[in-house]
């Protein structure tokens, strides 16, 4: 339907007169501005040949535009607001968008609209063809979908990402200097909208914001006041928790780890009034290091929510602004200023901020079997995945660097235990989880003890004690399966002492058992029946997980409230109940972790104490350096060897020798000896990625000396003697551990001993195997390393989804795709062309509907009345963005299974609920109506925001999510429905009273998992718009009528009342200035 709209007489004349000027050369600014009529929607407006809006970040709107376009930044999107497609499309669009900015700043006024239809204020269309030449890029399915290019094998898998807020996550405000935002939608010269787009979103009216609740009865929490200066706000930092600049010791809670990166979180006292932007100033020893606008509050890192019942989605706070500090600004010498639109400025001071040592953990993982194959299983993820679960793991720890290393797996023919027998065949003893003489001698005190002695260069201990200095914070865990007089068993659930003997190393078990080398025992702070301390609460601290740039909740997400919140377990707001503690049972319900997280309790009494050791470093003299808390920095220590009668220290001086090389592949020599009954056993070499190399004490080889000693032959013939305890340590039998570097390419290994004024005995030898696959490098986290080691294995998928979308039409990106964009976007660099050119245009689409929701969150109050104006602005504005022929309710269809229909009905309680109907329930009306998205999500027309959602094996609508698995549904011409290898299924295969329940089950063909398939809906605002769907689609309907202010009014084609005479003159006049302008 055409429509013809007539023009006042007065505005024709003038703008003949433009017209004929502009067509000689001459230009005029005597054209009056069309007056904004609420009742109208304007067409689509094209821009300039040779201009461009600008690309900004969605900030606070700029007094005037820049000269020339801002760089974008790597991390936030860059973002061009949309504009209409042409009427006809050129073929070959140029790939590049000219450069020029518009001069005149969008914000307030923009060059006088050009002869035309009277419309609400929008930017000038230029005098020239029609078409522009530069079409726009479509956000919704106005292009054909062209098929996706194939994906390559898959990439490993992510942990599922959470059901989030309403409005989708979009990249925070780049760590940068201060960028200007995007522009409102221009407004004509004169004419003000009453719903201009919003600068600044505002929270989901459903959104729990967590830290802005305190205590047991979860109070609005006061906001404290922490800074110096005009401005006032509260300041927070995130690492593995949340916690304060200073004081943080009495409310047992751990302090910020220093040289580790934070996530900074501002939140202004409501003094401050309402605040529009706010940039952080970070400053080191009095020096400007950088300036990085903050994310406001709605951009705060998601959390890691996981339910999807009914229960409202949690922020970490709705009130708190953010940005990252990168790793070598956490650090004594710090100082913050946070500066507002308005000038004002507040100061957290170098000595308000109280830092602990930057610890590192080193952990050594190995396979062992003893006289028996060593044990495999998926759960040992430090060995299978070490990028991962390490990354993973240093989330939860207050540790500035996390080095995760792997042995070869080890299989023991022989094996010495402490009492000096030697076992080739099977053990005397009984075996069990906890049991077994292998367990303790070999496993624990040769392996897990040894380990680490070498990589302090101490070379033999009593083979019975598992006595070790703890030096440095170094673990060794070991999965060990061993034969004995009962039969073959696993140890494991065991940990301390610098070693954990274990099942698995994911999940509760790891946390628990590494927990109790820290220290930790079981529920920690419980006392006389209450659980507090024991347990999360309002305090107890979330966690940040620095490479997904997420926040991790103490809220164990799925499990329902119980109880009214005495004996020390408190509920947030009656809602969710709190996490357990790593020693206390352990909660891991998150999205983005494989391990339990501790309490800020055992974190303050425990952890953090344990990370205040030496550390290895090759920058110092002596090997190590450690942290001084006065002067709050490391510095060169030369730590002292302790006295004991079960360890030989080897030292003459009573120091502890300096590694000769740190941290590279090594063969660890392990075994035992009896140096009185002469026998002794060296085991096969156990080839690790990670160790120190030393240069040890020679023996004392003279005839009336007694000794024992490691003979090394290397390739170029060279033979190096290492001392060994000449007496037994305590108990019949020691063992030696030493560390031989890989690169200098040793052969063979002997051991001798001899007894004074006796010839020496060689009691055992081994020719080193030779290696055709290369020994894979130990992974770090922290401090310079970042996360390269991880970024290097999950990239290559990043890169292979996006080039998947790059013919299509609206980037869409799969759970684990979005995981891997929010945490490498800042790496788009090492991106390919086209992978980087597919990421830009997925960051514009998702800058459109982080705009579309911002809109509707601001103005929800008089878009859901149907404020006539607000309804016609948001019409407009979604014009604007070129969002106008997105269609959400296309492809709207029945699921059947035969006759029966998957419906929805409103329970008593006013809840939502599928089920399936028989035949003669099945009316076809909207709540039999659903529709499949780009994401795979089904929807209810009924209720667009609710989707159908996996439960525990059942299949219900819940709160249609961003990137839940849950809810991602693979349909196929098999007439299957399904999640991986689970379908559609109608329980029990029939109906009960004429209904029954949708779950999913293993796919195995049968009728009652035949259902009709959907046709993807190519709409962007059903895959992305969230909780605000149905509002949007409503708003999206409505044709409100409005007062014509030029009393003129638009005319339909196909109306039967006949134009006057001044709409037919008004058409004429029209027509000829098409022609004329063409």
């Amino acid at each position: 339907m055409k429509t013809i709209i007539a023009f006042p007489v007065k505005a024709l004349s003038i703008g003949i007169m433009a017209i004929m000027l502009s067509a000689c050369g001459e230009e005029t600014d005597h054209i009056p501005p069309a007056i904004n009529q609420p009742g109208t929607t304007p067409p689509a407006v094209t821009p300039p040949p040779g201009t461009t809006p600008p690309v900004t970040p969605p900030v606070t709107p700029p007094v005037t535009p820049p000269v020339t376009p801002p760089v974008t930044p790597p991390v936030t999107p860059p973002v061009t607001p949309p504009v209409t497609p042409p009427v006809t499309p050129p073929v070959n669009p140029p790939v590049n968008p000219p450069v020029n900015p518009p001069v005149n700043p969008p914000v307030t006024t923009v060059p006088s609209t050009p002869i035309g239809p009277s419309t609400p204020s929008i930017p000038s269309t230029p005098i020239g063809p029609s078409t522009p030449s530069i079409p726009s890029t479509p956000i919704g399915p106005s292009i054909p979908s062209i098929p996706s290019t194939p994906i390559g094998p898959s990439t490993p898998s992510i942990p599922s990402t959470p059901i989030g807020p309403s409005t989708p996550s979009i990249p925070s405000t780049p760590i940068g200097p201060s960028i200007p935002s995007i522009p409102s939608t221009p407004i004509g010269p004169g004419t003000k909208l009453k719903y201009p787009e919003p600068k600044k979103d505002i929270a989901d009216a459903y959104l729990l914001g967590f830290f802005d609740h305190a205590g047991r009865a979860g109070t609005i929490r006061d906001i404290r006041p922490d800074l110096v200066g005009t401005f006032q706000a509260m300041i927070q930092f995130g690492q593995n928790h949340t916690v304060d600049p200073q004081g943080n010791e009495a409310k047992n809670m751990p302090r910020l780890t220093a040289e580790k990166e934070a996530l900074l979180l501002v939140t202004p006292t409501p003094e401050m009034g309402d605040v529009n932007n706010l940039v952080a100033e970070i400053y080191k020893d009095g020096a400007l290091l950088r300036s990085v606008n903050l994310a406001d509050p709605t951009r705060i890192p998601a959390t890691d929510q996981t339910n999807t019942d009914k229960r409202p989605r949690v922020s970490y706070s709705n009130r708190a602004w953010s940005t990252k500090l990168k790793w070598n600004e956490v650090e004594g010498g710090l100082k913050i200023r946070i500066v507002d639109e308005k000038k004002r400025s507040g100061d957290l001071l170098e000595d308000k901020i109280d830092f602990a040592a930057p610890g590192e953990l080193v952990l050594t993982n190995i396979r062992l079997g003893m006289l028996t194959a060593p044990p495999q299983s998926w759960g040992h993820y430090m060995l299978r995945d070490p990028e991962r679960a390490g990354s993973d793991y240093f989330q939860t720890i207050p540790a500035a660097q996390m080095t995760v290393a792997v042995y070869d797996d080890m299989k023991l023919d022989q094996v010495m235990v402490g009492n000096g027998t030697i076992y080739d065949s099977v053990s005397s003893s009984d075996g069990g989880m906890y049991n077994g003489d292998m367990r303790e001698n070999t496993a624990k005190a040769t392996f897990g003890v040894g380990i680490n002695l070498a990589n302090w260069g101490v070379t033999s201990a009593s083979l019975h004690s598992q006595e070790q200095p703890q030096l440095t914070q170094n673990v060794n865990a070991h999965h060990a399966r061993g034969k004995y007089a009962n039969g073959e068993h696993n140890h494991g659930l065991s940990g301390g002492n610098g070693m954990l003997t274990i099942i698995d190393s994911v999940r509760n078990e790891f946390s628990h058992e590494i927990g109790h080398h820290y220290g930790l025992g079981h529920y920690p702070g419980a006392s006389g029946g209450d659980y507090f301390w024991a347990e999360h609460h309002a305090d107890s601290g979330w966690g940040y997980n620095g490479f997904r740039n997420k926040m991790r909740g103490n809220l164990d997400w799925p499990r329902q409230v119980e109880g009214d919140g005495l004996s020390g377990k408190p509920l947030f707001l009656a809602t969710y109940g709190y996490g357990r503690d790593a020693m206390s049972g352990g909660s891991q319900s998150g999205a983005y972790s494989d391990y339990t997280h501790y309490t800020g309790y055992s974190t303050k009494i425990k952890i953090q104490p344990a990370f205040d050791k030496a550390v290895f470093d090759t920058s110092s003299p002596t090997g190590y350096k450690k942290w001084n808390a006065e002067l709050r920095k490391m510095e060169v220590i030369q730590p002292k060897v302790p006295r004991s009668g079960n360890v030989w220290y080897n030292s003459a001086d009573g120091n502890y020798l300096k590694p000769r090389l740190q941290g590279v592949p090594v063969f660890t020599i392990l075994g035992g000896y009896d140096p009185v009954a002469q026998k002794g056993i060296i085991y096969p070499e156990a080839r690790g990625n990670w160790g120190n190399v030393f240069d040890l004490p020679t023996p004392n080889n003279s005839l009336e000396a007694a000794s024992c000693w490691l003979s090394v032959t290397y390739s170029n013939s060279t033979v190096n003697n290492i001392a060994l305890s000449p007496n037994r340590m305590n108990g019949n039998a020691n063992k030696f551990h030493v560390n031989l570097a890989i690169a200098e390419d040793p052969k063979k290994v002997d051991l001798y001993c001899k007894k004074a004024n006796e010839a020496q005995v060689q009691l055992s030898t081994i020719d080193i195997r030779q290696y055709s696959d290369p020994i894979r490098p130990a992974v770090t986290f922290g401090k310079e390393h970042g996360y390269t080691a991880l970024r290097k294995v999950e990239l290559p998928g990043l890169e292979q989804q996006l080039i998947a979308q790059a013919e299509n039409p609206t980037v869409v990106l799969n759970t684990n795709g979005k995981l891997l964009y929010d945490s490498y976007k800042e790496y788009r660099d090492e991106l390919s062309p086209q992978a980087l050119e597919t990421l830009e245009r997925y960051e514009k689409q998702q800058e459109t509907i982080y705009r579309l929701n911002r809109w509707v969150n601001v103005y929800r109050t008089d878009l859901s009345k149907k404020e006539p104006e607000a309804l016609s602005e948001f019409q407009q504005f979604v014009k604007w963005l070129d969002l106008q022929d997105d269609n959400p309710l296309e492809n709207v269809a029945t699921i059947r299974n035969g006759n029966n229909c998957l419906k929805v009905e409103k329970l008593e309680n006013g809840k939502l609920n599928s089920f399936i109907s028989g035949e003669s329930g099945c009316t076809g009306d909207d709540s039999e109506q659903w529709v499949y998205d780009l994401k795979g999500k089904i929807h209810s027309k009924m209720a667009l925001d609710q989707c159908l959602t996996e439960q525990g094996s059942w299949v219900n609508l819940g709160a249609c999510s961003l990137d839940s698995p849950a809810q991602v549904w693979e349909m196929n011409g098999t007439n299957q429905i399904k999640q991986g290898n689970k379908c559609f299924d109608l329980r029990t295969g029939h109906l009960v009273d004429n209904r029954g329940s949708l779950i999913t089950y293993n796919c195995n063909g049968g009728w009652n998992q035949k259902w009709t398939t959907l046709t993807k809906n190519p709409s962007f605002i059903l895959a992305t718009a969230g909780n605000n769907l149905p509002l949007i689609v409503d708003s999206l309907q409505k044709q409100p009528v409005t007062t014509d202010n030029l009393q003129t009014r638009s005319l339909s084609m196909d109306t039967t009342e006949e134009p006057s005479v001044l709409a037919k003159v008004s058409t004429a006049i029209s027509t000829w200035i098409d022609n004329l302008v063409s």
